[in-house]
């Protein structure tokens, strides 16, 4: 059987904080997060929500910088999972998962424009510019 390839992009930004665990016997670090991508213009933006699941040591190093309103870039494979409720339901989840062997999350900003960014650089004629 041929092999298929799985790969999800998506830039944007963080709805909250990343949320860190550790699970199961070898108490692996997981990442948890939301990324939240806006694509169009006008009244045909839309705003679409992913899951992110970050596993391993990277999780462990990269939730101190996975903050709310921080822009992302984040590749990984898209998967499927279920569960069982509480509530006798059958429930799913899709997410974009990084392991250690695939997928990575690229820190673009902090969501915010800084200081200098909003100060104006100069005004026309001013004799400090040299053009």
């Amino acid at each position: 059987m041929a092999k298929g390839y799985n790969q999800q992009i998506v830039t944007g930004n963080l709805g909250k904080d990343a949320e860190l665990v550790v699970v199961g016997e070898k108490n692996t670090p997981k990442a948890s997060f939301s990324v939240a991508a806006t694509t169009g213009f006008g009244d045909k933006e839309h705003t679409e929500w992913f899951d992110v699941v970050v596993w391993g040591k990277r999780a462990e190093a990269l939730t101190q910088y996975l903050t709310k309103g921080q822009k992302v870039l984040v590749t990984g494979e898209t998967r499927t999972r279920s569960w069982d409720g509480e509530d006798g339901q059958k429930h799913y989840r899709t997410e974009v998962v990084i392991t250690p062997y695939f997928g990575d999350v690229v820190l673009l900003g902090n969501g915010q424009r800084s200081q200098a960014q909003e100060e104006p650089v100069g005004e026309e004629g001013d004799p400090d510019i040299p053009f």
